[in-house]
């Protein structure tokens, strides 16, 4: 019940927001494969979407993404027992914020995007990771930059 029980252009709406994912993970000696997949609905997209949206900006009633990734860890073939890691990795992902939208409305293909991420990740320990990526970004319409990343990551 994200409505918390508003009126929204004069019209309650549960506004019921309904997400789960599937993912999967392998390793494998050095290799690495992992996949997810989300999904999200909100019901009464419509009633909210009257009240908040401006210039045909529909809240969407179904959203969606999705990756599969594959890495390596190469340091165990370079210097047997170590306990660091290095692990480039290539992941393909496809995200649509707006796959069903409203009547009336018309979803923005610049949310529907495709990203081919291409990276190396180090593990001096185990609870800790530095990463270097670049992200190549392509919407069905319109452009988006492409991205250069580093990132530092501690799990405790």
């Amino acid at each position: 019940d994200t409505g918390q029980d508003q009126r929204f252009a004069g019209r309650e709406a549960s506004a019921n927001l309904v997400m789960y994912d599937l993912h999967a993970q392998l390793e494998y000696r050095g290799l690495h494969l992992r996949g997810l997949f989300a999904q999200g609905h909100l019901s009464d997209a419509d009633i909210v979407t009257a009240a908040v949206s401006s210039a045909n900006r529909p809240v969407p009633a179904r959203i969606w993404g999705a990756y599969g990734e594959i890495a390596y860890d190469l340091l165990p073939l370079l210097f047997p027992g170590t306990r660091q890691s290095l692990s480039p990795f290539l992941r393909y992902e496809r995200v649509n914020t707006q796959e069903e939208v409203p009547a009336g409305f018309n979803a923005d293909e610049s949310k529907d995007i495709d990203v081919l991420n291409i990276g190396v990740s180090y593990k001096p320990i185990p609870s800790v990771v530095i990463k270097l990526d670049y992200r190549e970004l392509d919407a069905r319409r319109g452009k988006i930059a492409d991205e250069l990343n580093a990132g530092f990551g501690f799990a405790f």
